[in-house]
């Protein structure tokens, strides 16, 4: 069974009364996998392939948060598919190490005048 297909049964199972969202997020997160690694039978993915689709979501822009989303999604597809089929395979995206921050990424802290600034226009609301 391939991604696309595993997609599918997912939609089918878990997507009974689940708005519009769900649809969108799940497919799309799947449309980020095989874009990248093409969409295989779900033994075909190797958790080398994890941890550069990984770097890619990264390289795009996405946040460490982001990132766990999309995994958390795809890990739930194939995990579900795996289980409803009885396949004998492991989920590569199960165990791929998440780093606490992508290069550097984090929030920076208000610059001080900024910071000035909101407090006095916030004092003057009152």
């Amino acid at each position: 069974m391939c991604l696309t297909e595993a997609l599918e049964l997912y939609l089918k199972l878990k997507g009974q009364g689940k708005d519009q969202v769900f649809f969108r997020t799940a497919k799309r997160n799947i449309r980020y996998v095989t874009s990248l690694l093409g969409d295989k039978p779900l033994s075909a993915y190797s958790s080398k392939e994890a941890g550069q689709f990984r770097d890619w979501l990264s390289e795009k822009g996405m946040g460490v948060n982001t990132v766990k989303r999309v995994f958390s999604t795809i890990r739930s597809i194939i995990n579900i598919c795996i289980t409803e089929m009885g396949l004998e395979c492991s989920n590569a995206f199960s165990k791929t190490f998440m780093p606490s921050v992508f290069n550097g990424e984090g929030r920076q802290p208000i610059p001080q005048k900024k910071y000035r600034n909101n407090k006095s226009r916030m004092s003057s609301v009152r």
